[in-house]
């Protein structure tokens, strides 16, 4: 197939020049492979949209420019970005309704519905996702398992594209990917890679009756957002791509925060590690082993766990209903969440044990408030 040109963007009525923001009139010798499935009108807006963006963002500017640039990033193909977009809500929260505008804006030919088990698990599956510019995953919410091959799809990576009675090969997925779940997803997964590309977005404004029976009653979706999309186009056009790299790659506060919030379900040593122990880069904390301690009618005690790094996330885990890693899971993990996060942290051995420096456990004249204050610095 012939490479698509990145500064024309195809409209059912003509190719536009991105720079001069002319039309130009489609022929064989410069077709693109792939078209957005209304035409281009220079003079539209899309008021609707923006309130609605408004809305379901309870009227966060940053947030509404932060999607703003997302959209923007979909019809460019912006996968070198190497994000993915993680919406999180409960239903009626508005989700499925910017599902639906982001297929409508880059066309449902050139979308594919899947699921990340479908994704890891289907051996044709992948196939289904060559030349299509957004992938949406739903129906993730109790996945658990690997993610490799959806790292490899947000990062660029060569992917295995197999299809029955034919030989096989591989190709470089260059589309967007969009995740939406009611709560945060959890996988095998708890290295760095798959944080880093993560952007998240809580929707948590939930409509009335009255508010979705006026909507319902004015048109709905395709009266009110779809039919605005030449005038969305336009709006999105309007940013840079220096302006798309740089809001997605330094997203909004609340999206840092939703980000952590996410992590912390999924990755139990990152939320064990905000709430017990402190970044302190001239501390050596030894990582110990498994002793448990068990009495009669008393919960199940693990030796040290007030000196020992292991020990005392075990202890946790046992508070908090988590399941605990094994001790050099624990320790890998511990280390690369450290190192993502800026901590110059490293893994050597001394007389006692071996230890972890650049973190030590926190103590009870540790207020709650110096905890959080001393992570800060690492997360915001």
């Amino acid at each position: 197939m012939p490479d698509n040109k990145t500064n024309l963007l195809p409209f059912e009525n003509g190719l536009l020049d991105i720079e001069t923001k002319s039309l130009i009139e489609t022929t064989p010798q410069n077709a693109q492979t792939w078209v957005l499935p209304y035409e281009y009108a220079p003079h539209s807006d899309c008021p609707k949209i923006k309130d609605w963006l408004n809305q379901v963002t309870r009227h966060d500017t940053e947030t509404v420019e932060f999607l703003r640039a997302w959209f923007a990033a979909l019809i460019h193909g912006r996968a070198d970005l190497h994000k993915f977009l993680h919406l999180i809500g409960i239903g009626g929260s508005g989700k499925s309704t910017l599902i639906r505008l982001a297929k409508a804006l880059i066309g449902e030919h050139n979308t594919v519905s899947t699921s990340l088990e479908q994704m890891e698990k289907g051996q044709f599956e992948t196939s289904n996702y060559y030349e299509k510019r957004l992938i949406v995953i739903t129906d993730s919410d109790n996945y658990g398992g690997s993610v490799d091959k959806f790292k490899a799809i947000t990062g660029q990576d060569s992917v295995r594209m197999e299809r029955k009675y034919q030989q096989g090969g591989t190709f470089t997925f260059d589309g967007l990917v969009l995740v939406a779940s009611n709560q945060a997803i959890t996988t095998t997964d708890h290295t760095s890679g798959l944080e880093r590309r993560r952007l998240t977005v809580n929707f948590d404004y939930v409509f009335t009756e009255e508010e979705k029976t006026n909507f319902y009653n004015s048109g709905g979706e395709k009266a009110l957002l779809h039919a605005e999309l030449p005038g969305f186009v336009n709006w999105l056009l309007e940013l840079s791509q220096d302006d798309i790299s740089r809001l997605m790659r330094h997203p909004p506060m609340a999206t840092i925060r939703a980000n952590i919030e996410a992590k912390k379900a999924d990755n139990s040593v990152f939320a064990w590690l905000l709430e017990c122990c402190l970044p302190d880069q001239n501390a050596a904390t030894q990582i110990g082993v498994k002793k448990e301690i068990r009495e009669p009618g008393r919960e199940v005690c693990y030796e040290k766990n007030d000196e020992w790094l292991y020990a005392n996330y075990l202890q946790w885990c046992s508070r908090d209903s988590r399941k605990p890693h094994s001790v050099r899971t624990f320790s890998d993990i511990l280390l690369d969440t450290l190192k993502a996060h800026g901590i110059q942290a490293k893994k050597g051995r001394s007389s006692s044990g071996r230890f972890i420096s650049g973190v030590r456990l926190s103590q009870e004249w540790d207020a709650e408030k110096t905890i959080i204050e001393a992570w800060k610095p690492y997360l915001y």
